[in-house]
């Protein structure tokens, strides 16, 4: 059998949640279509502002993330 995903309970805070979670959060929010300065993401993810930068530039290079006018969005197509 396969590994199993964690599981998170309704007791669960964001402070408990590792990297990977924290990185999973920002990623959809994103996606959905914030638009998240570096303070924004250390306050949703209860770490610190050089944390999340240093979080986020790990992201941006992974995934269509882009960092303008100090707030992290989403890279949109340009049609």
């Amino acid at each position: 059998m396969g590994r199993k995903s964690p599981v998170i309970t309704h007791g669960d805070s964001r402070q408990d949640w590792n990297a990977h979670q924290r990185g999973g959060f920002i990623t959809l929010m994103l996606w959905q279509g914030a638009k998240l300065s570096s303070k924004d993401v250390a306050r949703l993810c209860y770490m610190s502002r050089q944390g999340a930068e240093k979080m986020m530039g790990i992201l941006s290079g992974a995934l269509p993330i882009v960092c303008a006018d100090g707030l992290w969005q989403w890279m949109v197509k340009d049609d």
